[in-house]
């Protein structure tokens, strides 16, 4: 069975992005080439690809030196107080919204630590094959910042929507934070209360974990 628990995460300090996260946000690493990198630090210097894409293109490892950096960007933003970390272990709700076709969609994730299972126990299953170059990559970026920078994106089964009545009081309250990049409006409310983190781990349990992006981290 999957097991999730909270953790302590580290995150921008709303004041010193005028509560606003919009010009620190940035795409999944592997989709940005050169141009996307600077387009971004030029909306910030603080932009979290600074830390998340030392080296381009992430399709293999590349100098130590650039992880080297990352890492001290990172403890730097930490020292001057850009970063924090959460006082307690939390889940983080998020949600997405965004317009397609006219249409507009809320897509709705919560954020947690997951414990790691050979794909042969099949709780967690991958559906792409992974390459050694991409993982030497994140895994120097994960030895030198000691962090988790990107996500894993998973599924998980709930056709009665048991997580989110869970989470449904969280969600119906002002965000903690937000931002929007590139038409989607990002929010990320936290989870801190011990009984309602205890009871969207239980109700994880016995559910199977479907990665949809990011088998390489997984892999690392």
């Amino acid at each position: 069975m999957p097991e999730i628990a909270p953790f302590s995460a580290i995150r921008y300090d709303l004041r010193r992005v005028d509560g606003d996260l919009s010009n620190v946000l940035a795409p999944p690493y592997d989709v940005l080439d050169e141009a996307d990198k600077r387009a971004l630090l030029a909306r910030s210097n603080r932009n979290i690809v600074a830390v998340d894409l030392p080296h381009l293109p992430p399709k293999s490892a590349g100098p130590a030196q650039v992880y080297e950096r990352a890492a001290r960007t990172m403890q730097d933003w930490i020292r001057d107080g850009t970063l924090v970390r959460d006082p307690a272990p939390a889940l983080y709700v998020y949600h997405q919204r965004f317009e397609h076709d006219g249409k507009r969609y809320t897509r709705r994730m919560f954020i947690a630590r997951l414990r790691l299972q050979p794909f042969s126990e099949g709780s967690i299953l991958p559906h792409e094959r992974t390459f050694g170059g991409p993982k030497e990559d994140r895994l120097a970026l994960m030895k030198a910042t000691r962090c988790n920078l990107s996500a894993i994106f998973a599924l998980y089964q709930d056709p009665q929507d048991e997580i989110g009545s869970l989470l449904a009081a969280t969600t119906a309250k002002r965000a903690d934070a937000l931002g929007t990049l590139d038409g989607v409006e990002s929010r990320l409310w936290v989870v801190a209360d011990r009984e309602a983190v205890q009871s969207v781990v239980a109700a994880m349990a016995n559910r199977k974990v479907y990665i949809a992006d990011g088998h390489h981290r997984y892999g690392t």
